[in-house]
């Protein structure tokens, strides 16, 4: 009950971390029209679990990378993050009227706001990380370009884009092997960031463990314990429609394999994941807390 509660307590202040570091990058931003303003403190301000952040913050702890540092990488990929989910709520997309149990950006305002504030979202990521190369103690610019280098191809057209793309277009058989390289496009890739960027950031001084293969795992995991509670939870508790994909008649690993079966891979997953940080001496640290409040056990 100890090491639960204390990483509760190292969840809570890692959001209220992230999010206060969010909002004040946002609103000290020079020259922002206060009509875009406003609707980016709407989306900051409208509540997340900030899972990426957590892993950042937590693979971060691992590499022994500065907090200072940590804090720019988290809030880039939860921008780019946020971006994503703007632009996919909209009508000519998924046309979710909720996201986080309050009204869309583009019902709050419109669509047109919300697509221009998806962008400067998104823009304003790159921006943060970019920021980066002016602390000195990281001695070279060379760890900055990996880092954009990494956000970029996981977020664009061969990733998160790309895979958004092929979701819309559902261009497939629905296959395991395309719904999972869908998902790896789509939503694995900036799990992977989380992971891999604080790698690029360490300090340590010793061999630090390379578990890019473990942030895949991850990626998997979450999309499959989402497509899960879409089909388990309600609406009121999950935050957002839960029969989008129904609606939009879109192949999921919830429509192939049905509830039993994808609670069975998702244990099978999660196990697999623990057993990654078994090997190398990590299931004590937060990224495996992280694994187990993803469970469904």
């Amino acid at each position: 009950m100890d090491t639960l509660i204390a990483f509760e307590n190292w969840k809570k202040s890692k959001i209220l971390r992230i999010n206060d570091f969010i909002l004040s990058k946002v609103n000290t931003t020079i020259d922002i029209p206060d009509d875009l303003l406003q609707p980016m403190n709407y989306v900051f301000n409208n509540g997340g679990k900030r899972i990426r952040p957590q892993l950042v913050y937590a693979a971060g702890e691992i590499y022994a990378t500065e907090e200072k540092i940590l804090d720019h990488v988290a809030a880039s990929i939860e921008l780019i993050h946020t971006y994503s989910l703007i632009h996919d709520d909209l009508p000519c997309i998924d046309n979710d009227d909720t996201r986080r149990g309050k009204p869309s950006l583009h019902k709050a305002f419109s669509d047109g706001i919300a697509v221009i504030t998806g962008d400067a979202i998104h823009d304003l990521a790159y921006e943060i990380l970019l920021s980066l190369s002016q602390f000195k103690n990281l001695n070279s610019s060379d760890r900055v370009i990996g880092a954009i280098k990494v956000l970029n191809h996981v977020s664009g057209p061969k990733g998160m884009v790309g895979g958004q793309c092929i979701d819309m277009n559902q261009s497939f058989q629905g296959s395991l092997s395309e719904i999972s390289h869908m998902y790896e496009l789509k939503t694995g890739g900036l799990f992977y960031a989380s992971i891999a960027i604080p790698m690029l950031f360490s300090n340590a001084q010793h061999p630090v463990p390379d578990l890019s293969q473990l942030a895949k795992k991850i990626g998997l995991l979450f999309q499959l314990r989402d497509d899960y509670l879409e089909l388990t939870v309600s609406a009121e508790e999950l935050g957002k429609p839960v029969d989008s994909d129904l609606r939009n008649d879109k192949k999921t690993y919830g429509s192939i394999f049905g509830i039993e079966k994808l609670r069975e891979l998702i244990l099978t997953e999660s196990s697999n994941c623990l057993a990654i940080l078994q090997a190398i001496n990590l299931e004590e640290s937060h990224l495996a807390n992280i694994l187990h409040d993803l469970d469904i056990r």
